[in-house]
């Protein structure tokens, strides 16, 4: 599942047999991968073809596009993220920005320790047994670099997050602080933008329109905050600013094709809800 539209990171595990291809789309994301077991031989129209081994990991440039042949059975967890959570976190890396200078880059691997190992073991579980709401992702991600900042050294974690710390933006760091805004208008003012300017360089960072991802994000915050049991259907419309129940009643219909009533239920049930993604790309 993919949660990034709303808290901006996510795992997934992938796998392939041997000859088959693993591909990873540009798609405006970093992509941190870890392989757990197999190895496989990349292909790059920018770098040396690499073989990665078992116990490694590395990180994808944005917009990257990654080909890789499995030589044997192969799994690799994928953390996709569009920036660091935490504000310490991206201080940090700004510090190593001497050290990369020093780097000549070529997407290369760093050897994951027991620790990463051992947390690997734990999300690849959880995610398999059907475990990813939001907020579990954004908890692993930060989980995660508190290992990588204890048990690297600095050269290390330079090495890895070159990509992040040689091309971090402001502009997405002004989005994700705002997670409770939810229009292009007000988006656009705490970004200090002309509404003109905030669209195009909004498209220009997330590789879509502005009222297409703020809807997603709405779209699944409510969702989140449908599978709290403590909530009432009242309390989401209160929540989210609704002007009424029947305001929302029809956002519902529209976006979810169900009654808010139906769509608690099916949260709490634990069924997939996907119908609003589909929604978005009929407008």
């Amino acid at each position: 599942m993919n949660y990034r539209a709303d808290v901006g990171t996510g795992f997934r595990i992938m796998e392939a047999g041997p000859g088959r291809i693993v591909t990873i789309e540009p798609d405006g994301y970093f992509h941190l991968l870890f392989f757990k077991t197999g190895e496989c031989r990349s292909e790059s129209m920018r770098f040396s073809r690499r073989i990665y081994f078992p116990g490694q990991m590395l990180l994808l440039p944005r917009n990257y596009l990654f080909k890789a042949t499995a030589v044997s059975d192969m799994k690799i967890v994928d953390m996709s993220f569009d920036k660091l959570l935490n504000r310490c976190d991206k201080l940090q890396l700004e510090m190593l920005v001497p050290i990369c200078k020093s780097i000549e880059y070529a997407v290369q691997p760093v050897t994951m320790k027991k620790q990463i190992i051992d947390f690997l073991n734990l999300i690849t579980e959880c995610i398999e047994s059907g475990l990813g709401c939001a907020h579990y992702h954004v908890l692993k991600h930060q989980e995660l670099m508190l290992y990588i900042k204890a048990y690297y050294t600095k050269e290390e974690i330079a090495t890895l997050f070159y990509p992040v710390i040689m091309t971090q933006s402001d502009f997405k760091e002004i989005i994700y602080s705002h997670p409770n805004i939810y229009s292009v208008n007000e988006m656009a003012d705490a970004a200090n933008m002309n509404r003109t300017t905030f669209l195009r360089r909004f498209k220009e960072e997330f590789g879509e329109t502005a009222g297409v991802w703020i809807k997603k994000r709405l779209c699944q915050n409510i969702l989140y905050e449908c599978s709290n049991t403590k909530n009432t259907i009242k309390d989401i419309v209160y929540i989210f600013n609704f002007s009424s129940q029947s305001s929302f009643n029809r956002f519902c219909r529209r976006y979810f094709r169900c009654t808010p009533g139906e769509l608690v239920t099916r949260v709490r049930e634990g069924l997939v809800i996907r119908e609003y993604e589909s929604c978005m790309e009929e407008k």
